[in-house]
């Protein structure tokens, strides 16, 4: 049995009405100064009923049935989530993708996906729904946002521009961080050296985009995440909740951290039973969440919507899909919040300094792509960035002009999933990690959700 929350005809020829309005507003791409607020939704009137949809999702008592809200969007009450406040936020190392630097892959408007299926679950009360959502929905939503301007980023004006991407950028190196201490050359990844460096202050953008994610109250690094928007953030699935259970994560989310007790924006502190108002919803791949499924690291990306419009203060970066042929003429960077003081591990910078952001002085350069699915597209991709544990989730980016801003800006394509080697890399080993790339349907879900919750 499926509960029909969809009133028939007479809401098709409304639907009608409202995309070819929609499609009659959307046809310029509106000037910078013209573009909607990016706190709005794009589409006018909900017409795909996302309002019900969080509400379903917020109510005391779950569905008993399916919950279809229209013919493009259907609930499923999968269960109640646990939520754990210790465990490891890092993985074991995963498979070194299959050789292949150069695959052909689709246009991004002409790649076809199907449904997609994404797991939700809020801290509130605590149910896990299954969304299904129609490829033609999310393209629809996807494309209002793109061509208003509403995946791009915001800020900048006090921030680098592409000149983060030079080789070196030496006034940024200071006293104790990784390129400076006598065991970086051993310490390292990417060919066997670590040329991580504390990057400060974090006060300038992007970087006071990229957020910290901790046990709360504690300052060493779990995982790393980044504003995709002004309380949307980008992350690995498994810095989110563990592979193949229901055990979701209590953890802050700092951006901007510049050591111990240095929050320069606030913190967003996500634990059971929030104050109202206080709602944080995680969202992944379903896949991930299903023990059965054979390669976990696929699925590895995630989305946090959190409560704090810490994005207002921030700024964020943009996001998008590219192409294998557009990614390889990229200069592409990460930075990230690394754990220090890990037991028998090895792999942090030398004289690691907890809360610090680090990144490398030269790019992040792409290596193998795999795991390419039905709509032709890679889902993993090797790196050379130096990385260790607590970097997990954080994104690898590259700067673009957006027509949209007259500038250009920096947009997330990747995010950090899985070491290959492990703390036993070596020269030889020129991309030690991987990272889960995003692809047209993923950046479609994303713009969904920041549909559903401006």
């Amino acid at each position: 049995m499926t509960l029909n929350l969809y009133p028939g005809p007479g809401r098709h020829a409304r639907l009608l009405i409202i995309a070819l309005l929609a499609t009659c507003i959307l046809l310029p791409i509106p000037a910078a100064a013209e573009q909607l607020q990016q706190s709005a939704a794009c589409l006018p009137d909900d017409p795909y009923d996302l309002d019900t949809m969080i509400q379903v999702m917020s109510r005391p008592n779950p569905p008993t049935v399916p919950v279809q809200l229209n013919d493009d969007l259907t609930l499923v009450y999968v269960g109640v989530g646990d939520m754990i406040a210790d465990g490891e936020d890092d993985t074991e190392p995963g498979p070194t993708p299959r050789p292949n630097p150069r695959p052909t892959e689709p246009d991004p408007a002409q790649t076809s996906y199907g449904p997609m299926k994404i797991r939700a679950f809020n801290n509130a009360n605590r149910f896990m729904f299954d969304i299904i959502m129609s490829e033609r929905m999310l393209k629809r939503i996807d494309r209002c946002r793109e061509e208003a301007g509403l995946t791009s980023a915001d800020g900048g004006e006090d921030g680098f521009g592409p000149a983060e991407g030079q080789h070196v950028f030496m006034p940024l190196l200071l006293n104790g961080s990784a390129g400076t201490g006598p065991a970086a050359a051993t310490r390292g990844w990417s060919n066997g050296d670590d040329t991580r460096i504390v990057r400060s202050p974090t006060t300038l953008w992007p970087w006071r985009t990229i957020a910290q994610q901790s046990f709360v109250g504690d300052d060493e690094s779990r995982c790393t995440q980044t504003l995709i928007g002004p309380r949307h953030m980008v992350t690995a699935a498994h810095c989110i909740v563990n592979f193949g259970t229901t055990a979701w994560k209590t953890r802050e989310l700092t951006p901007g951290r510049n050591g111990p007790g240095i929050s320069p924006y606030g913190m967003t502190t996500i634990t059971p039973n929030p104050a109202p108002g206080q709602t944080v919803w995680y969202f992944v791949p379903s896949q991930w969440t299903d023990p059965g499924t054979s390669n976990q690291w696929v699925w590895d990306w995630g989305m946090v919507v959190i409560p704090d419009f810490l994005g207002n203060q921030t700024g964020w970066m943009g996001y998008g899909a590219w192409s294998a042929g557009v990614l390889n003429g990229e200069t592409h960077l990460n930075r990230g919040y690394p754990r220090c003081n890990v037991p028998n591990y090895g792999g942090e910078p030398a004289n690691c300094q907890p809360a610090r952001l680090y990144g490398d002085t030269k790019a992040c350069e792409l290596g193998d792509y795999s795991d390419q699915l039905a709509d032709g597209w890679n889902r993993r991709i090797s790196v050379s960035c130096d990385l260790s544990k607590g970097h997990s989730g954080s994104a690898v980016y590259h700067y673009r002009y957006d027509p949209h801003l007259d500038k250009t800006v920096p947009v997330v394509t990747m995010v950090v999933s899985t070491e290959v080697c492990g703390s036993s890399c070596s020269a030889t080993n020129d991309f030690p990690s991987t990272a889960r790339r995003l692809t047209p349907a993923d950046v479609a879900v994303i713009s969904f959700f920041r549909e559903a919750f401006p």
